[in-house]
């Protein structure tokens, strides 16, 4: 009998079947193309294949005319399992999310707090060391590449695009957190900072609700209050 091996594992077969268990060569045929060879051995085929073949890759590139009924079911079993699909993960909550749930009156100083934590980072300073919100950066030790990782810190941390020279642009603290206020639409909506600021605003909303009309008359009371108080010794 004969066994006809590629130049693949196990291609020694024929001779290692008389090898002692401890030969080297003895030893590469037990991968399972080299067993399945020593089975093949031991059942006196007259002349098999042993080889790794991707059937339904075979098919397809096939020559018209072959007749395929005969590797279907080799195709069929040697097909690999669809990969199942992998649960999309959710996707993490930023540092502008977690602002933006704040009450409105807090973020401003939460967005700079984070923004010096972010800066000392990025300049290797101690954490507790302060960065007043007035002084440039660069006075802080900010170089340009620097800058380059803190604009890359916060574009992770707004989920937004920012250029490359937004910190040239907004050298402090509290311009660049102006900046990041808009960026990040963390201004309060309307009625909420009228809410935070109290009443204020509330007299000149008021005024605007009046026409023509009263407008002028109140203007009137107005100016005769203040002609008497004039008047008055």
């Amino acid at each position: 009998a004969s066994v006809s091996l590629g130049a693949a594992e196990g291609a020694a077969v024929g001779a290692a079947g008389r090898l002692p268990a401890a030969s080297p060569a003895k030893k590469r045929c037990s991968s399972p193309l080299g067993a399945a060879a020593e089975r093949l051995i031991g059942r006196g085929t007259a002349q098999a294949v042993v080889s790794r073949i991707d059937w339904a890759q075979f098919l397809a590139a096939a020559p018209k005319g072959l007749e395929q009924r005969f590797f279907a079911g080799l195709a069929a079993g040697s097909r690999p399992a669809a990969p199942t699909a992998a649960p999309s993960a959710a996707p993490s909550e930023t540092l502008a999310d977690r602002l933006r749930g704040l009450p409105a009156g807090a973020r401003a100083g939460a967005l700079t707090e984070a923004l010096a934590a972010r800066t000392r980072t990025a300049i290797g300073l101690d954490p507790a060391t302060p960065i007043p919100p007035d002084r440039a950066l660069k006075e802080m030790g900010l170089d340009s590449l620097m800058a380059v990782e803190l604009r890359n810190m916060l574009v992770r941390d707004g989920g937004h695009p920012l250029p490359a020279t937004l910190l040239f642009d907004h050298p402090t603290l509290d311009r660049l957190a102006a900046r990041l206020t808009e960026v990040w639409s963390l201004a309060p909506e309307p009625a909420a900072a009228a809410e935070a600021n109290g009443t204020q605003g509330t007299v000149a909303d008021e005024i605007d609700a009046l026409d023509e009309a009263e407008a002028l008359t109140l203007l009137e009371q107005e100016l005769a209050e203040d002609a008497g108080r004039e008047r008055a010794p």
